[in-house]
């Protein structure tokens, strides 16, 4: 089940504003990374994600920058959050990589609740993909947020995942993290 206690969400005393339909949403915790990150095979990368209201969304994108990487194949999902990845609310499925460097969409519905969650990638092969990397958030800035975690649960909790497991559908209960990273493929919920 996803974390729902005070997380009322206001910057400056203001909400923000409600989901808006064909627009792409990153995870609040990564910034964009100038340049690409190379999938380690059977790799399951998790990336946390606030979602401030209820909202069915349409999917999710990712984007590969290698042309070389024609075949290969990755799964993407969301899990819900128990102090870490928990149990699989959508696998959205597996996609296929062509010859050319493209935004990838994994079009199914998702509907979220408030909340934290987890965004999932499972790569089968080695592939160039766009990525982002983790920022790091401070206990003014979780304040700001109206979020009432601590920067030590933050930091230990919710950073950019990952754990080497064999390839195929997504579990229901999430194989658990091993390790963290700084660097993750580019995924973002397509409203």
């Amino acid at each position: 089940m996803p974390v729902t206690s005070n997380t009322s969400v206001t910057l400056g005393g203001v909400a923000p504003p409600g989901y808006k339909a064909n627009v792409y949403y990153p995870p609040q915790f990564v910034a964009f990374a100038s340049g690409t990150v190379t999938t380690t095979s059977t790799r399951l990368y998790f990336v946390p994600i606030y979602i401030w209201q209820t909202y069915t969304f349409a999917g999710i994108a990712t984007s590969n920058s290698g042309a070389g990487d024609t075949g290969d194949t990755y799964r993407v999902g969301v899990y819900t959050d128990s102090a870490g990845p928990a149990s699989l609310v959508v696998d959205v499925g597996e996609v296929t990589l062509t010859a050319a460097a493209a935004a990838r969409e994994s079009l199914a519905s998702i509907t979220l609740n408030k909340g934290f969650y987890w965004l999932a990638f499972h790569a089968n092969q080695a592939a160039d993909l766009d990525a982002v990397n983790a920022i790091t958030m401070s206990q003014a800035d979780l304040g700001t947020l109206g979020l009432s975690r601590s920067a030590t649960i933050f930091s230990s909790t919710y950073s950019l995942r990952y754990v080497d497991t064999a390839y195929g559908a997504l579990a229901s209960t999430a194989v658990a993290p091993t390790a963290s990273t700084t660097t993750v493929p580019m995924m973002y919920l397509k409203a």
